[in-house]
């Protein structure tokens, strides 16, 4: 006994002094940054970086008193750099002591920088982030991420910057809309394409900002219009290049996963392939993807016995049984000219589900019990395609020519049998079910736009010309076979029977235009006219039938 107790008091020593020792090593930094004139500047950006290999320990942003604070920094020798736009960083060796819970810095006075400075002032390679008017631009190598991560990776350590599961990007609270590679779309419009696919490794930097319309951009003039926008700028060494990645691996039970990257940019040429497969129950694709079957299989539900797919189980994360998925894509982004860009990409993926399964539940209540037994046989499988093109005709300050189109289509199908029966505790049948469902869906769109503007001499003056047409196009078959059976005497020998055997189909088609002409002329202090005409049409048709194939 006595040797347990003094056990357990030199365990207790051993953790308090090691707690004690903790407490000690970090505290909080603080300090003021101002001006030449002793005016704060806010939003500069403060970082504490190790001086064997200048690896970022900390980091902070003044606030609009020019303080800023950097907690829990262990004590030791740093190198402490500050930057600020248009203004001299500053670089110099600092010593966090020990013993100290706050430890102040006092204040730092940056020089504004002027033409001759900006010759020979070398910008610090650690700097996280600079806000840049309204962009916020993170320094991608001031972040430490993984061996083989990808884009993904590297946004979630960003300050500011949130991603969810499913791939949405969340910056400054606001959901990300695009994301452009070196100025440009890189698969469309979906994000995840970029942001799962390429290195992080590749970027120099990551620019966040508010991207205004191409109406405001190109005039020059601010209609109001905000995109949030995120743009991977690469490494100058990337921009001229190939590179890319390719993983893989093989298990028992045939379980089997791999994926691959090839980028080639340089002469104004962008030019990637991807690819993905496995049987892991693990996405090829991103949620995006799958909008493209939203039509297809939501026809899959409604009607009595219908098969039904949440959007919830599309992802193979969240859905039971074993899923297989496949995608590929490719893009295609190169500039002929000064005047002339072309933008273009394709994308397919598929996925496969199979789920097998028995249950066998026993009840147990005061007076009587029971048992249920279900067995579940279910595959699905869907596949989608989508392609567009984007194609730029632009003389600067005279007029432009922009013509789109997107094209996707796809397919899937299902099939389920599921069976129950409910015995009462002496074995005897109370009810049972036979239940099978096929079915089959396709979805099938088309969307192409022209907008044609023309500047003038007065600035502001324009001539706007848009057109676009679409179509859409969804169908399913829908077989229903279900047999229900109810007892009707206490010793199981007759039954009531419910029988249901039924066919359905569905289709819906909708096509339509819009044309419009929009004059805007300039009136002085910000102000605009605008005359517009518009015209449109727009058909939609929806037919569901129901056959029963069996009275």
């Amino acid at each position: 006994m006595k040797k347990f107790a003094t056990t357990l008091f030199m365990v207790g020593w051993v953790l308090l002094s090691v707690s004690s020792v903790w407490a000690q090593s970090t505290v909080t930094v603080s300090g003021w940054i101002a001006d030449e004139n002793n005016e704060p500047l806010m939003a500069a950006t403060v970082v504490l970086l190790q001086p064997s290999d200048s690896v970022m320990v900390s980091f902070g942003i003044s606030n609009e008193a020019g303080g800023f604070t950097m907690a829990k920094v262990p004590t030791g020798d740093y190198i402490l750099q500050m930057a600020f736009m248009g203004f001299q960083d500053i670089s110099q060796a600092v010593t966090i002591p020990e013993g100290d819970e706050q430890v102040e810095l006092g204040l730092f006075t940056m020089q504004e920088k002027t033409a001759q400075l900006d010759e020979v002032t070398v910008t610090a390679d650690h700097i996280p982030l600079l806000i840049r008017g309204d962009t916020v631009d993170y320094n991608a190598r001031a972040f430490d991420t993984e061996t083989n991560a990808v884009v993904e990776d590297l946004l979630r350590k960003l300050p500011g910057v949130e991603v969810d599961a499913d791939g949405t990007i969340r910056a400054q609270g606001e959901t990300v809309q695009q994301v452009l590679v070196d100025g440009k779309e890189f698969f469309g419009n979906d994000a995840t394409v970029a942001t799962r696919n390429l290195p992080a490794d590749a970027l120099e930097r990551v620019q966040v900002y508010d991207k205004g319309s191409e109406a405001s951009e190109f005039t020059g003039v601010d209609d109001g219009t905000r995109i949030k926008t995120i743009d991977l700028r690469l490494r100058e060494d990337k921009k001229n290049g190939v590179f890319g990645k390719v993983g893989g691996g093989y298990g028992t039970q045939n379980v089997y996963a791999g994926n691959a990257t090839v980028n080639r940019f340089g002469g104004g040429t962008q030019f990637s392939l991807i690819g993905a497969s496995n049987n892991r129950n693990l996405p090829a694709f991103s949620m995006g993807d799958y909008i493209g079957f939203q039509g297809g299989l939501g026809a899959l539900g409604g009607g009595a016995g219908g098969f039904s797919m949440e959007m919830s189980g599309m992802n193979p994360r969240n859905q039971s049984g074993i899923t297989t998925s496949h995608a590929g894509g490719i893009n295609f982004n190169h500039e002929f000219s000064e005047s002339f860009d072309l933008r273009s990409s394709y994308f397919f993926n598929a996925a496969g589900n199979l789920l097998e399964g028995n249950t066998l539940r026993q009840s147990l209540l005061t007076d009587n019990a029971f048992s249920t037994e279900e067995g579940t046989y279910r595959t699905t499988g869907q596949n989608n395609h989508r392609g567009n093109v984007r194609m730029i005709w632009e003389r600067p300050e005279r007029s432009s020519l922009t013509f789109s189109t997107n094209v996707q289509f796809g397919g899937n199908r299902g099939y389920s049998e599921n069976t129950s029966q409910t015995l009462s505790g002496e074995g005897i049948l109370q009810n049972s079910q036979e239940r099978t469902n096929s079915s089959e869906g396709q979805n099938h769109s088309v969307d192409s736009r022209a907008t044609y503007r023309q500047l003038f001499a007065k600035p502001g003056r324009m001539l706007t010309f848009q057109g676009n047409g679409r179509w859409n196009a969804r169908g399913s078959d829908l077989l229903v076979y279900a047999n229900s059976r109810f007892a009707i005497d206490p010793t199981g020998q007759a039954f009531d029977t419910e029988l249901l055997d039924q066919r359905q189909d569905e289709d819906q088609d909708e096509m339509g235009y819009e044309v419009s002409a929009t004059y805007t002329e300039p009136l002085g202090r910000g102000r605009y006219l605008e005359t517009a005409y518009r015209r449109g049409s727009s058909l939609e048709t929806y037919r569901k039938d129901f056959f029963d194939r069996q009275d």
